[in-house]
């Protein structure tokens, strides 16, 4: 796979272990939304990590804007 990319699985594999360790977390307030992996990817197999990352922070401040 070419450098900057992350497959589907590889995503909610992270996703799955960050969502766990910010379990026990505050984040002053910062309700962390459930991510679904599927729905970004689409039918695509890997996206850079960047567009991944980005659709997961759109995700977060979507889950909490005022």
């Amino acid at each position: 796979m070419r450098k900057g990319r992350i497959t589907k699985t590889k995503a909610a594999e992270v996703w799955c272990l960050v969502t766990r360790v910010l379990q026990g977390t505050k984040l002053n307030a910062v309700t962390i939304p459930r991510i679904d992996i599927d729905a970004i990817f689409g039918d695509r197999k890997s996206m850079t990590t960047d567009n991944v990352i980005g659709e997961i922070s759109r995700c977060i401040d979507a889950a909490n804007a005022d």
